[in-house]
């Protein structure tokens, strides 16, 4: 009866023998993230002290292999390739911990969403691709699913109306009620 406990003893003394670095470089083996993810993450298994996970994302930074800038710029080709707006990467980025200057150096730079004419020509392409979803909803109906659905995707309000009204000309109709 002692040695199912016993041996689940060992494995966690087994576990815990892996050091900080060890475990934090076998996280980022399995997938990208940021420092702030790291952290919380070792955190989370509570075998290491504050010095130590310091000590394993300082390590990883400096040979390389963790770097907030480069999970940034590529989170946000991703994002933007999804059709997320300037806004919903803006928020994504900054839940996973990336620094506020980092993400308006990011987000100012060209070709970076937030660019109108770049945000409003996918803004509107994202709606001629998904728009057949509520083109048969009657004018007041469609408009308001359509603005939601730009909304939903993180593009200011501006982007949001302007590309709805060209979607709405597109159909051969008008984005209000008026008969004429």
């Amino acid at each position: 009866m002692n040695e199912k406990p016993a041996r689940e003893s060992g494995a966690k003394r087994a576990s815990a023998k892996r050091s900080a670095l060890e475990t934090a470089a076998a996280l980022l083996a399995a997938r990208a993230c940021t420092k702030k993810e790291l952290r919380d993450k070792l955190k989370k298994k509570g075998v290491y002290t504050y010095p130590e996970i310091a000590h394993a994302i300082s390590e990883l930074e400096r040979m390389g292999y963790l770097s907030d800038r480069r999970y940034a710029e590529d989170a946000v080709g991703i994002l933007r390739s999804r059709g997320f707006g300037p806004l919903r990467i803006r928020a994504k980025l900054l839940s996973k911990g990336i620094e506020r200057d980092l993400l308006e150096e990011l987000m100012s730079a060209p070709g970076a969403p937030g660019e109108e004419e770049d945000d409003l020509a996918r803004a509107l392409s994202l709606l001629e691709r998904n728009g057949r979803r509520f083109e048969k909803d009657e004018p007041p109906k469609r408009k308001q699913r359509a603005l939601r659905f730009l909304a939903g995707k993180g593009f200011p309000a501006s982007i949001v109306y302007q590309a709805e009204e060209k979607w709405e000309k597109g159909l051969g109709g008008s984005s209000n009620d008026e008969p004429f």
